[in-house]
Parts: structure tokens; C-alpha cells; sequence
């Protein structure tokens, strides 16, 4: 069972959600200080996922994540197969000015599922 204390997410990825940070590790207190180390990384596997598979729904949560799909254009990466639902980083700073309250990113993902007759995602069992 969630609980929302704990931060374990295994009830997201038992449902196959895939969370994943461009950027993995930081330094204590400096934000995107390994940012250039796990950047290969995370876009080859973003790469791979979007040619190999279709139907795949992508939240992209702030300007860093939204960039991914200017490197899918810049490698001429078929992206019409997938799902992008884009808004602002859920952050107290980014979600407070705007673009993320309201934006109903779980209950969109929901419903692409359901049109393709998929299990939908319990975010918050």
C-alpha cells in the first residue's frame, strides 16, 4: 500500500510508470550539477524508447524536460507513434506561477489510455 511518507513509488512502476530526471545525481544543494554527466544517458534512452515502442505517454514537467523533444527533431526521431502532455515543473516555484495547477496531467494521461483501451494508471492508490 502507498504510503505517501514513505516516497516509494513501486505502486507507479508495478503499473509501468517510468519517472525518470534528466538529471540523476546533483551535488547537495546545486541543482543540475551533474546535469552534463547524465545527459547522454537519459536522452539515449528517451531515443531508444521512442523508436522501439509506440503509444507511449510522455509528461514532460518543466523547460528541461520539454527540451527532449527538440533533440527527438534534431535527430529526425519520429515522434507521431507517442503522447506529450507538457506543462510546468511541479516545483513550489514553477507550479505557484502558473502552469501546472489545472493542467490535469494524471486524468489526460488517463484518458489517452482509455481511448486506447489500456489499464489506466492509479497515481494516488
Amino acid at each position: 500500500q502507498y504510503n505517501i511518507t514513505s516516497g516509494d513509488l513501486t505502486c507507479l512502476a508495478e503499473q509501468g510508470v517510468l519517472l525518470l530526471n534528466r538529471s540523476l545525481t546533483v551535488r547537495e544543494s546545486v541543482p543540475n550539477s551533474h546535469r552534463k554527466q547524465w545527459k547522454f544517458f537519459t536522452n539515449e534512452l528517451l531515443k531508444y524508447i521512442v523508436k522501439n515502442s509506440e503509444s507511449k505517454i510522455f509528461l514532460l514537467w518543466g523547460n528541461d524536460a520539454k527540451s527532449i523533444k527538440k533533440e527527438f527533431e534534431k535527430d529526425n526521431i519520429d515522434i507521431s507513434k507517442h503522447y506529450f502532455l507538457e506543462s510546468a515543473h511541479p516545483s513550489p516555484l514553477s507550479a505557484n506561477r502558473g502552469g501546472w495547477f489545472g493542467t490535469n496531467n494524471f486524468k489526460n494521461a488517463n484518458n489517452i489510455l482509455e481511448s486506447l483501451d489500456k489499464e489506466t494508471i492509479n497515481w494516488f492508490p
